[in-house]
């Protein structure tokens, strides 16, 4: 994402589909699970083309939709040492149109 954020109009990482297209079935034991392409027998389908999703059928997140939230959080915090035990940490906006008046910023360092 450094790329991304760092060369201005460049594009990328969009997400396709949102929520994964499969339909609820019953194995013979009972189990349920999302069929798919080539789940009936179909000799034409695109394999896993509607299971790949931020969030599956039954509406629970994927592990992608971790790191997408980080992807697309407003805000990012850059930390560098300046030397001596001295941190500085920049606050960057990556909103375009709006300032970030409406966040609350709340952190503590901690030594072990």
């Amino acid at each position: 994402w450094d790329v991304i954020k760092n060369a201005h109009g460049l594009q990328g990482g969009f997400i396709w589909d949102w929520i994964d297209q499969g339909i609820l079935m019953k194995d013979e034991n009972g189990r349920e699970w999302h069929a798919y392409g080539g789940d009936f027998g179909e000799a034409s389908h695109d394999a896993n083309f509607n299971i790949n999703g931020m969030i599956s059928p039954n509406r629970r997140p994927h592990p992608a939709m971790i790191e997408f939230k980080k992807c697309a959080q407003p805000v990012d915090f850059e930390f560098s040492w300046l030397g001596d035990g001295q941190l500085e940490l920049r606050i960057v906006n990556r909103r375009y149109f709006t300032t970030l008046d409406d966040i609350t910023v709340v952190w503590a360092l901690r030594v072990n």
